[in-house]
């Protein structure tokens, strides 16, 4: 058996960090969500002021529920799920995610 000669670990702890599947996701969820609620808007035929204040007033919001529901989730499902189930059980959740979105989405103020 071979060993190494440097001793350092073959993959920092940034390269771990930046290689975890929804690092880039966490990042960019005001993305995904603002351009759905944009979109959205401007195939109802909403004027960009109109849009503008749907995304100031439920963007944040949306975001931060995304956060208590997908964090938690993606724990139970990766430490907790047996692997043929993990794709079942994230679509189970995401029914209720694109409900909670529709809701939002639709939502008069």
């Amino acid at each position: 058996m071979t060993q190494r000669k440097n001793k350092e670990k073959p993959f920092p702890l940034s390269h771990a960090f930046l290689s975890f599947p929804h690092f880039p996701f966490s990042l960019l969820q005001k993305v995904f969500i603002g351009s759905f609620f944009a979109a959205l808007g401007f195939l109802e035929g909403k004027t960009p002021a109109q849009v503008e204040k749907k995304l100031r007033d439920d963007l944040p919001s949306t975001v931060r529920s995304n956060w208590v529901l997908w964090v938690p989730a993606n724990f139970f499902n990766f430490r907790m799920v047996p692997v043929p189930l993990q794709v079942a059980f994230s679509n189970f959740v995401a029914l209720f995610w694109n409900m909670y979105v529709s809701f939002v989405s639709n939502r008069v103020r």
